[in-house]
């Protein structure tokens, strides 16, 4: 599923339900990945927490063996509705009627850390702190030059080898999901069974998480 738009200045984004690893929508300019939603949580895409019933549209994500697909729909067509990128956002407008104006209903991409990969691997972002990108714990900047400058991409490395046998999983709750393209996922495993049959003897796997149900 590919949606284009066109900007008034010439730039064309792209949005796509990806379908590499666990599937997830993102948006592209050219070739370069601007924004993801991050995976779909069995409520929400974990990246957007303003997506909840409503009285403007439904929505649906659909994932099983059989199909996979992402649709919203008006509940009312004669309700004008306009999709607005500005520099390093997308707008949703409606028109409210008896205001006799464009009112925001949603804006994808609202502070720095909803851009794509701002913190490099092992990074995390919190738009509350300054500087928004610091490490996980047990982590550290994997170039501290470019992170005083402010240029994070690099992302963060171990504070010591990662020994499989010996390592563990710290729990983070309530952030939004990192690229998912390279997952692996089950339709039918728990948090449980996924950590003990997938993940706690598999060197490969760097986290694991479960949908809500």
């Amino acid at each position: 599923m590919n949606t284009i738009l066109e900007t008034s200045y010439g730039r064309a984004l792209i949005i796509q339900l990806q379908l590499d690893g666990f599937p997830e929508i993102i948006t592209k300019e050219g070739s370069t990945i601007r924004y993801h939603l991050a995976p779909w949580n069995g409520v929400q895409f974990s990246g957007i927490t303003y997506l909840k019933p409503n009285g403007i549209y439904t929505f649906r994500f659909v994932l099983n063996k059989r199909e996979i697909y992402y649709r919203s729909k008006l509940l009312n067509s004669s309700i004008p509705s306009w999709i607005v990128f500005t520099d390093n956002e997308l707008w949703h407008l409606v028109w409210i009627d008896r205001k006799q104006s464009w009112e925001d209903y949603a804006v994808v991409q609202m502070d720095d850390c909803d851009n794509y990969v701002l913190c490099g691997p092992y990074g995390i972002c919190t738009f509350t702190y300054y500087p928004v990108c610091s490490c996980l714990k047990g982590f550290q900047p994997k170039s501290p030059n470019p992170w005083v400058r402010k240029l994070w991409s690099s992302g963060c490395v171990g504070n010591t080898p990662l020994i499989c046998s010996n390592d563990g999983f710290l729990k983070y709750s309530r952030v939004k999901l990192p690229d998912s393209r390279r997952s692996w996922f089950s339709y039918s495993l728990n948090l449980e069974e996924c950590k003990k049959y997938m993940c706690k003897n598999n060197c490969s796997c760097n986290a694991y998480d479960s949908e809500a149900r």
